[in-house]
């Protein structure tokens, strides 16, 4: 076993990837108060689903998604990890419906490095992480 780039960057990114999905209470956030409301949803952990099965669990600013989180879309589609004003934004993985997981850095909703493992390649530490979900 040698020396492998993609094996550190994954290592690397263990720690923010299990720390996105801290409970509740431990990000000293209350809940968010009644149902969403763009305006009273501030500093607030909570749960948003819309109409079109999208859902977002976790923290919000001003109404945004912002800070841990995680979502899912109807195709099957889920992301745990950090958001920045309602986009993907920081350390997070991507688990898409037809397997494959991207694992890494994104910004303004957009993929920018990591690793990419296609279906069947997936490391149990990340199975096991989309398991609980």
């Amino acid at each position: 076993m040698g020396f492998n780039v993609q094996n550190v960057a994954f290592i690397i990114c263990l720690p923010f990837i299990f720390g996105s999905i801290v409970p509740s209470n431990a990000a000293g956030l209350s809940e968010c108060p009644g149902i969403f409301d763009p305006n009273s949803w501030h500093n607030c952990i909570g749960v948003y689903e819309h109409e079109d099965a999208f859902h977002y669990s976790g923290q919000f600013q001003y109404g945004k998604y912002h800070g841990h989180g995680t979502s899912s879309n109807i195709s099957g589609d889920k992301y745990i990890g950090q958001w920045k004003d309602g986009q993907m934004d920081g350390a997070g993985t991507m688990w898409f419906w037809h397997g494959e997981v991207w694992v890494g850095s994104w910004k303004s909703g957009a993929w920018v490095e990591g690793t990419k493992y296609n279906k069947g390649e997936v490391p149990g530490e990340i199975r096991l992480l989309f398991d609980k979900k």
